[in-house]
């Protein structure tokens, strides 16, 4: 494992290296806001003179009241109404003189309010019905005053009376709105009219009592509290430092997303599980490999806090930094979930950037309810929201002068909070937790390449395991418990009768088709030969079926690939080759059935087989930003060796392959053909025994086709190789043995030569003719001698005819005879061969039988006989009508007259301009739900999200 570790950590190392710039940014990115604060610090933090202790109980509002002018606190009281009961003589005298100190007038009626426009003043009011419509249009600051002992005409010793005001005191809520440890900010301009008023009866009663004017000075203040020394800018620097600490991880986390997903998307990623890699490995070199950034984030984030002048002056550094490398951890994990939910590369960094910020929302949405403690427990689990916690409660205990310590870190200050410990006891469980999750995705969404489990694998585990029990019983012979991984020698797949499972896959065989030579080609296995006895099983595919969603790619294909040979598998495109391959690599699971690879299954062994299979897929996998040679170094340090063991190896296999020159260069920017000797590299590198090739000769020039053929040659009998491929030559050199897929139904298997005794028309007589051949009179010379021959190609100067194998003895009559009558029947030359395995593979994976194979040789009715259509078949499956060809041809002559215009000039750019805008309106009407949420939905919520953040 510390190997595997050292290799996955050494291609990282060199990506980095190779793209430096990146590198450096990721570096830069996560301590770049914290580098800015600190710059702006000595403006953050004021100077030390200006901090004020001025002891435990603190004045908040001082009010000087005096009965010669109107009391003036921080601004005048306008537009006030007062209405007062009983009326009575003293209750007037009294709010006389109330007037007077509060600039009031004495009303005559009732004031009425028309929109904004009121009247300020006091009145009485007689009854109860006058004091209801007043309440009724009353705002704050009007009042209604009911004296409860002025109704004789004596001044009583003690004034009894009660204000009702349209205000709210806010007295049942002992919290400041805030959580600021200091005085409400608006507790003095909440009670202002209300103290007011209260103060101008009070002053004026007892200057009636006793004849003298009152000069008091008033002081309101909340409880007291203990305050010390603080900065009053806290509050904004620990907002500041939630914001940063959510941007400045977000290029980390868009570029790990993009990387992650890249990888899975290209399919380089099941290629290196496919050497035995774990995936939770492959996920921890990538977490090792953006470790820098967070250790950046957190070491550098707090030696810049603490820095003297510190802006966290009260706190220990290690609470600091165990925060940050927490909510690193958090963000990271977070990058690895969110790649599994994303499929498609195309807009990978903008869905980077919208998930960042999605994440982000829920904190931001809950800021400001006050939840139920148990609810607020619950947030917990959400992203973003502990690190919001940590940095609130911070703010509280730093104000106080404590900082967090062992004793503070428990208790929970600021409102609809929690404590410090909690922040970090959610920060840890958000990690076990969303390592978990991007565990489950790993496994149900592994991506276009990867095995997936189905979504409750969890609950079918036992199922699961009783089916391996099943299958391990079934095909015991396969495992046999033999610790050298190989089918032991006296394991017969072969194949009596009754246990052939070629004969037996047909018998329940349930997939029919509608053809009947395919009911046949089914039914009598007579394309599948039986192997020699003793003959060792390296690939064991059993009874295997894949469905998608639209169409049945396999259909209870059962094959067996014997160790030391070639076996080719040969399709039309779509025929379920690829599928086959990547089921048997691993990369894809199967509906139903088992795969084994020396006796593991592929479903449930998965990292025992990986150590023997190297593949060489269809389309390339590399990574973007190595070179060919660390590629092959790469793969085969994985598999077994040391760095100069691998070097080694990378020169040696690069020379055999041709690639000698193309060592220092980047796989992406070498060609199609060498990028195909280049992927071949991979599958060779670390000698892997069994070999699975995908078409691995595409591409490929004429030359290098063959140098690959002799590659391979020599790898047969040390391994394993199951190879795909359409042509048929190819097929005929290197395969020892061939299968034929047509449909996802396996139609053959056996050596070239049975199949072309099996399959064959035997042998092919072909004549050119001197203009239009003669058919009739050829045929009636050739059947002469050959009565079992068949008419099988007529075109404009030829005619081909199928021979017979049984009429060898009758060949040198028929040349004599025509070479005799060569003049007479127009021939040119005369030319013999044997069938072909294209041949072979066009009459067994084709459902529609070629017109001129039907065609028989009936003298009796000439002109009743079909005519040969002029139809070739091409070898992926297309029928090819000559005659259409000539009429496209003399479509063509026809044009030849016709003159064209050519459009220079403004025209031209016009009409360039008309194409580009119709080719940019049909790519909008394909993709209009991408197009509709990206371009305009998103922006809209975007400003909306962030205009109401704002407001």
């Amino acid at each position: 494992m510390v190997r595997t570790i050292a290799v996955l950590m050494w291609k990282h190392a060199v990506v980095r290296k190779r793209r430096f710039i990146l590198t450096a940014v990721s570096l830069v990115s996560p301590v770049l806001f914290f580098v800015l604060l600190f710059t702006l610090r000595n403006e953050l933090n004021p100077a030390p003179g200006s901090l004020q202790a001025e002891g435990i109980i603190q004045r908040t509002e001082q009010i000087r009241l005096s009965d010669n002018t109107p009391i003036e606190l921080e601004s005048p009281i306008m537009d006030s109404t007062i209405l007062y009961h009983p009326e009575s003589p003293l209750t007037n005298m009294l709010m006389d003189e109330v007037g007077e100190k509060l600039l009031l007038k004495r009303l005559q009626t009732l004031p009425v309010r028309k929109g904004s426009m009121s009247t300020d003043g006091y009145i009485p009011y007689t009854n109860e019905t006058q004091m209801l419509s007043f309440v009724n249009i009353m705002k704050r600051g009007d009042a209604v005053i009911i004296f409860h002992n002025l109704n004789t005409d004596t001044w009583p010793t003690k004034l009894n009376y009660t204000i009702r005001m349209k205000e709210d005191f806010g007295t049942k809520s002992y919290e400041s709105v805030d959580s600021i440890p200091n005085s409400h900010k608006m507790f003095g301009l909440q009670y202002l009219t209300f103290m007011r008023i209260q103060w101008a009866i009070d002053s004026s009663y007892i200057k009636k009592q006793s004849g003298s004017d009152v000069n008091q000075t008033v002081s309101l203040q909340e409880f007291p509290y203990y305050k010390t020394a603080h900065n009053d800018m806290l509050p904004i620097i620990c907002k500041i430092l939630e914001a940063m600490c959510w941007l400045s991880l977000l290029l980390v986390f868009v570029d790990l997303m993009c990387r992650l997903l890249a990888e899975r998307s290209s399919g380089i990623q099941e290629l290196i599980k496919m050497v035995g890699v774990y995936p939770h490995i492959i996920g921890f070199c990538h977490y090792l490999n953006v470790l820098p950034s967070g250790l950046m984030f957190s070491i550098g984030g707090t030696i810049l806090l603490k820095i003297h002048p510190a802006i966290i002056p009260n706190t220990n550094g290690f609470y600091l930094f165990l925060m940050l490398i927490l909510y690193f951890n958090t963000v990271i994990i977070l990058a690895f979930v969110c790649s599994y939910i994303v499929k498609s590369t195309e807009f990978g960094a903008t869905l980077g950037v919208i998930a960042y910020g999605l994440l982000w929302a829920p904190m931001r949405l809950l800021q400001g309810y006050n939840l139920p403690h148990l609810l607020r427990l619950l947030t917990g689990f959400l992203p973003h929201v502990p690190m919001v916690w940590f940095w609130r409660e911070l703010c509280l205990v730093e104000m106080n002068g404590s900082g967090i310590t062992i004793n503070t870190m428990f208790m929970t200050n600021y409102r609809n909070n929690e404590s410090v410990f909690q922040c970090y006891a959610f920060l840890v469980i958000q990690n076990i937790l969303y390592v978990c999750l991007a565990g489950y995705l790993s496994m149900v969404r592994p991506g276009q390449y990867g095995q997936a489990l189905p979504w409750n694998f969890m609950c079918k585990k036992k199922t699961a395991d009783a089916g391996k029990k099943d299958v391990c019983d079934t095909h015991s012979e396969v495992r046999r418990g033999s610790k050298s991984n190989q089918v032991s020698p006296t394991t017969s797949f072969v194949d009596n009768d009754s246990d052939n499972p070629f004969r037996k896959k047909e018998h329940h065989k349930t997939d029919k088709t509608d053809s009947d030579s395919i009911d046949l080609i089914q039914s009598d296995g007579q394309y599948f030969e039986e192997p020699p006895a003793g003959m060792k099983v390296g690939i064991f595919v059993d009874n295997v079926t894949k469905v998608y969603p639209n169409n049945k790619a396999l259909k209870n294909v059962t094959l067996k690939v014997f160790e030391g040979e070639i076996t080719v598998l040969v399709g039309h495109n779509g025929a379920g080759k690829t599928t086959l391959m990547s089921i048997i690599t691993g990369m894809t699971s199967p509906t139903s059935g088992q795969v084994y690879v020396h006796g593991y299954n592929t479903m449930t062994e998965q990292h025992l087989v990986r150590k023997h299979i190297g593949l060489c897929p269809q389309h390339n996998m590399f990574f973007p930003d190595l070179t060919l040679q660390e590629h092959i170094m790469f793969f085969t340090m994985l598999k077994r060796g040391s760095y100069a063991e691998a070097r080694e190896s990378s020169r040696r296999l690069a020379e055999q392959l041709g690639l000698e020159d193309k060592l220092g260069e980047l796989c992406a920017a070498l060609s199609g053909g060498m990028k195909r000797r280049a992927q071949l590299a991979c599958a060779l590198a670390g000698d892997a025994d069994v070999l699975v090739l995908d078409e691995p000769t595409s591409g490929l020039d004429v030359e290098s086709r063959r140098e690959l053929w002799d590659l391979l040659l020599s790898l047969r009998g040390a391994r394993t190789v199951l190879l795909s491929t359409h042509f048929m030559e190819e097929a005929d050199v290197l395969g020892d043995r061939v299968a034929a897929l047509h449909a996802g139904e396996l139609r053959c298997f056996a050596t070239t030569m049975y199949l072309k005794k099996a399959v064959g028309d035997g042998y092919r007589l072909t004549l050119t003719t001197n203009g239009p051949p003669k058919v009739d009179a050829i045929t009636e010379k050739v059947v002469e001698r050959v009565p079992d021959a068949t008419l099988k190609e007529k075109t404009m100067n030829s005619i081909s005819y199928n021979l017979p194998a049984t009429a060898t003895s009758s060949f040198s009559k028929l040349f004599s005879m025509l070479e005799k009558n060569r003049a007479k029947l127009h021939i040119d030359s005369i030319g013999v061969g044997v069938s072909t395995l294209e041949e072979v593979f066009l009459k067994l994976c084709s459902d529609v039988d070629a017109p001129s194979e039907t065609d028989g040789l009936d003298h009796n009715t000439p002109d009743t006989r079909p005519v040969a259509t002029e139809t070739t078949i091409s070898l992926n499956g297309s029928y090819q009508n000559n005659e259409a060809e000539r009429d496209l041809e003399i479509y063509f002559k026809s044009l030849q007259g016709v003159t064209h215009l050519k459009v220079t000039g403004p025209l031209l750019y016009l009409r360039q301009l008309k194409v580009l805008f119709m080719r940019q309106l049909c790519f909008v009407l394909h993709r209009k739900w991408i197009f509709l949420i990206m371009q305009v939905i998103l922006p809209i919520l975007l400003i909306f999200i962030a205009t109401s953040h704002m407001n």
